[in-house]
């Protein structure tokens, strides 16, 4: 963030998304399991908290007149999800299937 804000022209405006994986939800049939795969999408990633703390960290850089604008994303189909998504469905249900949290059946019904 320090190396964006030395960089930047007096005057000029940054743009930065960035996802908090902690608040995402999946539209789907299966509502317990996308509920499955949202919690392994945190265990996914290095910070899944990091949206929510990319306004301090540009005050922090020295950034003025920081404006966020939080929006809840919910994913509706699987390309989507699987643009999204640091893993594929398909490995993160087998995960689940292989540690016993999800029957096989159910993991093929939802994908």
């Amino acid at each position: 963030m320090i190396e964006l804000f030395r960089v930047l022209r007096p005057g000029g405006r940054l743009a930065a998304v960035d996802p908090d994986f902690t608040r995402s939800a999946q539209d789907a049939d299966d509502s317990g399991v996308s509920d499955m795969l949202t919690a392994g999408a945190w265990r996914a990633v290095a910070n899944p908290r990091s949206g929510r703390q990319l306004r301090s960290q540009m005050v922090g850089a020295g950034f003025i007149e920081v404006v966020v604008h939080p929006t809840l994303l919910v994913t509706t189909d699987a390309d989507r999800f699987r643009a999204l998504s640091p893993r594929s469905i398909e490995d993160r249900l087998n995960d689940l299937v292989g540690t016993g949290d999800l029957p096989s059946e159910r993991a093929g019904a939802f994908a």
